[in-house]
């Protein structure tokens, strides 16, 4: 009707015509389909961030920005290998938490800013810490280690903290699936050290009064850990201004004030153990 008309209406208001043709075109398309972005999280907890069996603020971050482009997503909690891997076959888009090591990096695309992962677009950002037995000797000054021999105690498919052990020609014991056992380690005398998040050795020693004497952080951390929500490279690379939007409302969240006063709180209720 509209074409059928669009002569004669076309003399007397052509602006009218094109808008009526317009809405009935668009009332044809019918409306466009929202798709569900599959999550992957480690299915160990990594408080405040992600717990398998409810929200963390890294699963709250993600899910708001996929909601801002008018989608939803899925959380499959799963051991973290298996995570990664579930990425690179397509059966997940993102595995959340995810930190910029050459071996993610060869799967998954990060936020970029001047050929590095950009940090004011990440989830999260953390220290990990050098944790050591007071009379054990072991010094680390942010280039080596002293006094070490060894091998470096860190948790399962921590792959930043790997790569790094093995740039510095250290040996590495993987494989610690509970944090706990780093602390018992290090009290037995069967490591000299230790690499874990900051809030995890701070935990261990808010819980632990018998750690309090002898076990400490060392003043420079190892690396500053940033984690993100990558995006497999075949949905990246068929979505890019997809994957930016997203990135980009997650660096939007992170950046207001009041973001930063819960994250902070959380973390503090987890050291004191008001919250796990």
């Amino acid at each position: 009707a509209c074409l059928e008309e669009s002569g004669r209406c076309a003399m007397k208001c052509p602006w009218f015509c094109k808008i009526l043709c317009l809405l009935v075109a668009l009332s044809w398309a019918g409306p466009v389909a929202a798709r569900t972005i599959r999550v992957c999280i480690n299915d160990r907890s990594a408080p405040p961030y992600t717990y398998p069996d409810r929200e963390g603020l890294g699963q709250e971050l993600l899910r708001k920005a996929i909601e801002q482009q008018g989608d939803t997503m899925v959380v499959t909690p799963l051991p973290w290998r298996r995570c990664l891997e579930s990425v690179r076959a397509g059966e997940n888009e993102v595995p959340l938490m995810g930190s910029p090591s050459e071996f993610v990096r060869g799967l998954a695309d990060f936020p970029m800013k001047g050929g590095e992962p950009d940090e004011s677009r990440a989830i999260s950002s953390a220290n990990l810490v050098v944790f050591v037995r007071k009379d054990g000797g072991v010094t680390w000054d942010g280039q080596a280690f002293g006094g070490l021999s060894t091998p470096v105690a860190y948790g399962s498919g921590i792959a930043v903290v790997r790569e790094k052990l093995e740039r510095l020609g250290v040996t590495g014991e993987e494989g610690l699936n509970l944090h706990e056992q780093i602390g018992k380690l290090l009290f037995y005398r069967k490591v000299q050290a230790g690499v874990v998040r900051e809030t995890v050795a701070k935990t261990l020693l808010h819980d632990n009064p018998d750690f309090r004497p002898v076990l400490q952080i060392l003043p420079v951390p190892f690396l500053v850990d940033n984690s993100y929500a990558p995006f497999n490279k075949a949905f990246a690379q068929a979505n890019p201004a997809y994957v930016e939007a997203v990135w980009n409302a997650i660096g939007a969240q992170r950046a207001r004030p009041e973001w930063a006063r819960r994250e902070r709180a959380a973390v503090e209720a987890i050291i004191e153990g008001r919250e796990r």
